[in-house]
């Protein structure tokens, strides 16, 4: 519990991160996400064409 007569400290003015530092985790940021986004793309990808041979493989033995 904090003693209501203490004063807070305010936060420090100066940026945690430089402004180059910063575009540095926002391009890593984009990268990452463009990774993830193709690596969901491929799974449904592999996914749709397993469906789709199972699909074709059951209905041409079920003749």
């Amino acid at each position: 519990m904090t003693d209501a007569n203490v004063p807070s400290t305010p936060a420090p003015a100066a940026p945690a991160f430089t402004a180059a530092e910063t575009e540095a985790f926002h391009d890593a940021d984009r990268q990452a996400a463009k990774m993830v986004a193709g690596l969901m793309l491929t799974i449904f990808t592999l996914a749709l064409l397993g469906y789709s041979l199972i699909c074709f493989l059951a209905l041409r033995g079920s003749s």
